[in-house]
């Protein structure tokens, strides 16, 4: 292992070659490494050390923050006409958005919130299963 230190200095620029010694020799003791016990457990190589309370409660929070992003995604694709958390399936042309039984009942002709004569409808098209 030795020759092969001393041929890449003769080789390589001294600044470079300092740090190919660097990660040399971190590459030799990463993998000549004795086992260590982390949480009741023995890893053969080096892990991180945390307490296992932290993570799940960083877990934990990261579970709850996606699920309120969802929870507020999922209001805002929700029907306001009815209030009955149907998804929205159509866009009228004065921008407002509606379930699929609220544009065959409610708003069959004109809009439910600006009562604008309803002459186009868009039907949506978004991926439900990031909602639901």
């Amino acid at each position: 292992m030795g020759s092969f230190l001393t041929t890449c200095a003769s080789v390589i620029v001294p600044p470079v070659f300092e740090a190919v010694k660097c990660i040399y020799s971190l590459v030799i003791d990463f993998f000549t490494s004795k086992p260590k016990p982390i949480c009741d457990r023995t890893f053969s190589q080096r892990q991180f050390e945390y307490s296992s309370q932290e993570n799940q409660a960083q877990t934990q929070e990261l579970i709850e923050e996606q699920r309120r992003k969802k929870a507020r995604r999922r209001q805002m694709m929700t029907c306001k006409c009815c209030n009955n958390n149907n998804l929205v399936d159509y866009t009228f042309d004065c921008a407002h958005m509606v379930c699929g039984s609220c544009n065959r009942s409610t708003c069959a002709n004109r809009c439910f919130e600006c009562k604008e004569i309803i002459r186009e409808r868009i039907p949506m098209d978004y991926p439900r299963h990031e909602l639901i």
